[in-house]
């Protein structure tokens, strides 16, 4: 009853199949040193992101014409903050 077309297709089935495992299986592997190292540069940058975020809100929350100075305070202490994250990434 079984015909060699349907064993075929399933040896080659199963033979694919046996190839695709290790791939699936290496990917958490892999991307577990990104996890890491992002979770050590937000552990030790995750402040400046905060404040980057905060003055990025507060610049939103600040309507068109209104609130200059502020605003401009709030854009110059995102700069600064940009810029103390870049040492931070650096990790000085």
């Amino acid at each position: 009853m079984h015909s060699q077309w349907n064993s075929t297709s399933f040896g080659l089935a199963l033979f694919a199949a046996s190839l695709l495992v290790p791939l699936v299986s290496c990917e958490p592997r892999y991307h577990r040193g990104d996890r890491y190292r992002e979770t050590a540069f937000r552990a030790r940058c995750g402040n400046i992101i905060d404040r980057i975020e905060y003055d990025r809100s507060k610049i939103d929350d600040i309507e068109p014409g209104r609130h200059e100075k502020a605003k401009q305070w709030y854009i110059d202490d995102m700069r600064n903050a940009e810029r103390d994250l870049d040492r931070c990434r650096e990790g000085s």
